[in-house]
């Protein structure tokens, strides 16, 4: 699969903001040890890789939700924002994939993003087959770097595809062609302060997927930067970003017979 430079980061937090995110960090490291879930670990390639699964606590049976991970790998954000969305009713992981390949040369190594790609459909097969997940009714989210994944298993034919992607400020060039085999809703939410080349790339893809007549969806956030909800987590941007993405996971992921849509 070919795929074009990743973007180049023009985008910097104030002062301010990453006071904010430090201190999210800590909040979120120190609630993690009260949150309920099961460690998991699977090989690909021959490499181990863990992860954890968040359950909602009142179900048997859910959807589940796959999160991929910003460059930087698996941080207590990702564990708390995966424990949010088991209290909203999913079976949601967390995999810590490539903690030590966060190279913006990672997208243009065949062998190295290959590996990454496959981890990526072996922690969604890892998802499907857990016993207290719906298997046909699972979604995949990516932040920043894990954008590009969760658009790859968007786009990549298998048994049980997933059936809605988001993609937090990630959306990374690609062939127009590529979104002829668009598999999922995809929603895209992407900052205008973010770096030129990540808000382009969304309106891009946005254009070529509507022009290929797949289900996609483009809100671009006046006021946000990159990873808007780490570095701004009180903003309405932030707000508005989760608050479509339950919508659109509950809208995707459950069966007809128990769908349920948020108020307005």
């Amino acid at each position: 699969m070919k795929v074009k430079t990743a973007p180049v980061y023009y985008w910097r937090p104030t002062i301010g903001q990453m006071v904010r995110a430090t201190l999210k960090l800590a909040f979120d490291a120190g609630a993690k040890r009260f949150w309920k879930k099961r460690d998991v670990s699977f090989t690909s390639e021959g490499e181990t890789i863990e992860g954890s699964i968040y359950y909602p606590s009142r179900t048997l049976k859910s959807p589940g939700v796959l999160l991929m991970p910003a460059a930087y790998g698996l941080t207590a954000h990702e564990h708390s924002l995966a424990h949010r969305l088991a209290k909203e009713g999913f079976a949601a992981m967390v995999v810590d994939a490539y903690s030590s390949e966060n190279t913006d040369g990672t997208l243009n190594d065949d062998s190295r993003r290959g590996r990454l790609e496959r981890a990526a459909l072996d922690a969604l097969k890892l998802l499907q087959s857990d016993d207290r997940v719906y298997e046909r009714w699972t979604g995949v989210i990516g932040f920043s770097f894990g954008g590009y994944f969760a658009t790859y298993l968007a786009l990549t034919r298998m048994e049980r595809p997933p059936r809605a992607a988001i993609i937090y400020y990630g959306m990374y060039a690609r062939l127009e062609p590529d979104f002829v085999k668009l598999n999922a809703p995809l929603l895209i939410l992407q900052g205008e302060r973010d770096a030129r080349d990540f808000v382009t790339s969304a309106k891009q893809a946005h254009d070529c997927a509507l022009r290929n007549e797949s289900e996609c969806e483009l809100v671009l956030l006046s006021d946000a930067g990159h990873q808007f909800d780490l570095f701004q987590p009180g903003s309405n941007s932030t707000k508005e970003a989760w608050q479509r993405t339950v919508s659109f996971l509950r809208w995707h992921l459950y069966p007809d017979a128990i769908r349920i849509v948020l108020p307005g």
